[in-house]
């Protein structure tokens, strides 16, 4: 029998399909119908994909801003709560994630056991987040893709002293203005450079433990995790499909509830 793990953001939807330890599929779609609907949707189009029935999935569990909105799963558990158990299943040695997401930059640190210790969270700024990505990357008229790259080649020239995005977005135009022949690899790396001091700083607030494990959509940018890492003084480590790891640890709280479900039912 598998499980599933879903992570419901207010911008996405992540969804991971275990059975026996083994992930059978994994997406990440952009959510733009009411969630409990969308939801449902991608996780019986996921199962017909994979050829598996709705009764074969044994149980669901949701996390993300949105996952305590959806009807048909078994239990709700918190972003940090299945981020610690996504990260330490993929990455044992892990002591710190730091996770970007569309609208919310969040830190937690670990134990050896993987457990929760201590947690930190930006959700009253864009600074960090998918968001704030976006919003430069469409102010330099470019991807979020090349800016990223562009920081990797530019010299940092500024920094960005507001992350309202609004201001933030001033103070870009006012350094173009100021020099017009600044290239856009320039404005890219300082971009970025502002972003992970940002985040640098809620880390430090904790206190930075190696492994470093960096999560969420802004993971796949090369510049951040560049600039992260200098600011931390770590290699962060960056996991394969860093979206998806909250809704992974959802899976494997699920796996934990199907093998206490079957001992209960064998006791008896």
């Amino acid at each position: 029998m598998a499980v599933a793990g879903i992570d419901i953001g207010h911008r996405s939807i992540k969804l991971v399909i275990v059975e026996n330890g083994k992930i059978l599929s994994k997406k990440v779609l952009n959510s733009s119908e009411e969630t409990n609907t969308l939801a449902k949707k991608i996780l019986d189009q996921t199962l017909g994909e994979i050829g598996l029935a709705p009764s074969h999935l044994e149980f669901i569990t949701s996390t993300g801003g949105m996952g305590k909105n959806i009807s048909f799963t078994n239990l709700y558990r918190t972003v940090a709560y299945c981020l610690a158990k996504g990260v330490h299943g993929l990455f044992p040695k892990a002591r710190t994630i730091i996770d970007m997401g569309g609208e919310t930059c969040n830190v937690v640190k670990l134990n050896e056991r993987g457990e929760i210790e201590d947690t930190q969270s930006n959700d009253k700024c864009a600074a960090g987040t998918g968001i704030f990505f976006e919003t430069m990357a469409k102010l330099l008229g470019t991807s979020l893709e090349d800016m990223g790259r562009w920081a990797l080649k530019g010299d940092v020239q500024f920094e960005i002293s507001s992350m309202c995005v609004m201001f933030a977005e001033q103070e870009v135009i006012s350094h173009c203005h100021e020099n017009p022949d600044i290239s856009a690899e320039a404005l890219s790396a300082g971009i970025h450079l502002s972003i992970a001091e940002r985040v640098a700083g809620l880390a430090k607030r904790l206190g930075i433990t190696e492994e470093v494990v960096v999560t969420g959509g802004v993971a796949k940018n090369p510049g951040f995790v560049k600039f992260l890492g200098e600011r931390i003084n770590a290699l962060p480590k960056v996991p394969e499909d860093p979206q998806i790891v909250a809704a992974y640890g959802a899976a494997l709280i699920a796996e934990e509830r199907k093998k206490n479900l079957q001992r209960d039912r064998k006791a008896g």
